[in-house]
């Protein structure tokens, strides 16, 4: 896989998260942490994670995502109660948010098996004010009725591991594919955003520093042939389209 430095730049917060899975007879299930309201992404809920403190970075071992993996458990650990495998963790995405946002996050998603831990979830109940383990589709479904709030990447990131029948072979696939960036770029519709990723047409038409909402952008939008992008609407469900024809 692939690697790029999280602090290329100095404004960007380096971070890591974990996104762990289970079979619960047979059903795919994600835990899932409620953030408290008063601090960054409140009230939303996420997978285990948060930044790259500096003891992360003085255990590396100087293999590739050493202090991301660090990160990653320390981060699990103290959040959920649950002790994880560091050699187990699979990198799948990078992160990074988009420039025009005041504070920015550069952050490495893993995805990890958790169906046989037997760790119980204990949470702080400061930072962390609730958990659930639950099916990613009954997630996605409650995040579209307004009942649960998910971030973007949580919502993209659920919605492609949605559609998974066999856990280990999906995992031992993860692990044979290339890292993939996510550097949203903004541009405002009636009645929301849609977040465009690489890959998609219009996603080079864009600026990076800056959301646009003018006619022509969005009707170029419509036409695209391929498109990779979330649509984030205030009041309608969101929809994430991963749509290739090359």
């Amino acid at each position: 896989m692939n690697s790029s430095p999280l602090n290329a730049s100095t404004n960007l917060i380096a971070s890591a998260s974990v996104i762990l899975l289970r079979l619960n007879d047979g059903n795919l299930e994600v835990l899932l942490l409620q953030k408290n309201r008063d601090i960054t992404f409140g009230g939303s809920w996420v997978f285990p994670g948060g930044r790259v403190d500096n003891s992360d970075i003085a255990q590396s071992d100087g293999a590739p995502f050493s202090t991301e993996r660090n990160a990653a458990y320390r981060e699990c650990l103290e959040e959920s109660g649950i002790s994880i495998e560091k050699n187990r963790l699979i990198p799948v995405s990078e992160w990074t948010t988009p420039v025009i946002r005041p504070k920015r996050f550069r952050t490495l998603f893993f995805i990890y098996d958790a169906t046989f831990l037997t760790d119980s979830v204990v949470i702080d109940h400061g930072e962390i004010v609730n958990y659930q383990w639950i099916e990613i589709n009954e997630a996605l479904r409650l995040h579209q009725s307004k009942s649960l709030v998910l971030a973007g990447p949580a919502f993209v990131q659920l919605s492609q591991f949605k559609n998974i029948l066999n856990l280990h072979d999906e995992l031992t696939k993860l692990q044979q594919n290339d890292l993939q960036f996510y550097t949203p770029r903004v541009h405002l519709i009636e009645g929301g955003a849609v977040c465009l990723y690489s890959g998609d047409d219009c996603y080079e038409c864009l600026n990076p520093n800056a959301a646009s909402d003018d006619d022509a952008t969005t009707n170029r939008l419509e036409k695209a042939i391929n498109q990779h992008r979330l649509y984030m609407y205030k009041q309608a469900p969101w929809e994430y389209v991963a749509q290739f024809t090359r």
